[in-house]
């Protein structure tokens, strides 16, 4: 009884120095639990990557003739498997069996019914796609066959980079210039909404306000809009800050549930990246500040995956050795499993990853540039 009674007292204070050793759970003034995580609390746990299919730029339909993207913006899966494919030069939405093999598409440029000015991002409830286009003010609506079912119209843009919540709402974000209280510059205001599917706004998840120098208007992207992504009953929203690491988790009502943190070492650019960076940044005219130094910031995208797991993409010193790598550091439950690696062939510094690089359930869905080929990955851990 006496051996067995230690036996249990051991078992609790490794289990309690394990806990201390990779995360400690702490709670705010506010009533939300923080999460502080310090190291990997599974570190031997691997992803295995697999190549599924690829969809090239160019292909040929049923008839023989041939088609090409160009300028592929996203991607997405309806509930069937199938792919679509978002491109945003011709407005036109391709779609493609879980193989990826062609079936037809549909949308295209214009202001006629299904038709768009600007096509951005989409999201799938239901097997209804909504699909933004802020330049009409409208949502423009199809169902999975590629028929036409209707339009919502909008106040001022329409919201951007859609994510379904759940089958009764959609985050969207709302991006304003209006010009200073002086007349003679800008201001940038955005937000990060939750929408019903009539796209009234229900909460605010996220404001900012950034003032634009009329003398020199630069404007990093990153600067404009948190990265977010949307789990099974709930929102996580990662912070726009360079010096530390944390993602905020609300409740599909949009009250803030948790925090996560990591212990973070802010890391310069590359000479190379910054070059990248200084494409991005400039509104207009020629810059007359030249980027001598920058530090990338602690959360570059969120995605979630079938598991629940949150991916954060996040430089780290693993990332440093190699730019032609994506690292993720996965979460469950609030809690660091282990920081993976991703093959990626483009330098690291694309404003637009996070929506070339798409994750829906088991799947990866990556626009490969570079190489001018849809890769469609399966992972298993």
């Amino acid at each position: 009884m006496k051996k067995l009674f230690i036996s249990i007292v051991m078992a609790m204070m490794l289990f309690s120095c394990t806990k201390k050793d990779t995360y400690e759970i702490k709670k705010l003034k506010d009533g939300t639990t923080k999460f502080e995580n310090i190291k990997p609390s599974q570190p031997d746990l691997k992803i295995d990557f697999t190549l599924d299919c690829t969809i090239p730029f160019s292909f040929e339909n049923q008839k023989g003739e041939t088609i090409a993207f160009r300028n592929p913006r996203s991607t997405t899966k309806d509930s069937e498997g199938n792919i679509f494919v978002f491109d945003g030069a011709d407005c036109k939405i391709y779609k493609f069996t879980p193989q990826g093999k062609f079936i037809s598409f549909f949308g295209g440029k214009g202001d006629g019914p299904g038709e768009f000015r600007d096509l951005n991002t989409s999201a799938i409830i239901n097997d209804t796609i909504y699909i933004s286009d802020p330049n009409s003010q409208k949502i423009v609506m199809f169902d999975t066959s590629g028929n036409f079912t209707g339009n919502i119209l909008t106040e001022n843009r329409s919201p951007k980079f859609l994510k379904a919540a759940d089958n009764n709402s959609i985050i969207g974000s709302s991006i304003q210039f209006r010009p200073d209280d002086k007349g003679t510059g800008a201001i940038l205001q955005t937000s990060l909404n939750m929408y019903d599917l009539k796209f009234n706004k229900q909460q605010s998840l996220f404001t900012r306000e950034k003032v634009i120098n009329p003398n020199n208007p630069q404007l990093n992207p990153n600067e404009i809009l948190p990265y977010y992504t949307c789990m099974s009953e709930r929102i996580a929203v990662g912070h726009i800050d360079k010096n530390t690491y944390q993602i905020d988790m609300f409740d599909l009502t949009g009250k803030k549930q948790a925090v996560i943190s990591k212990r973070y070492r802010k890391i310069v650019m590359s000479s190379e990246e910054m070059k990248s960076l200084a494409s991005f940044v400039q509104l207009g005219g020629e810059s007359k500040n030249e980027i001598k130094k920058e530090y990338h910031y602690a959360i570059n995208g969120l995605w979630s995956d079938k598991f629940n797991n949150l991916w954060v993409l996040s430089v780290n010193e693993n990332q440093r050795s190699n730019d032609k790598e994506l690292w993720f550091d996965i979460y469950h439950d609030n809690i660091l499993l282990n920081s993976v690696k991703f093959p990626y062939f483009n330098s690291y510094y694309d404003m637009g990853l996070q929506w070339s690089f798409n994750m829906v359930g088991d799947k990866i869905c990556f626009i490969d540039s570079e190489n001018e080929k849809v890769m469609i990955y399966k992972f298993s851990m």
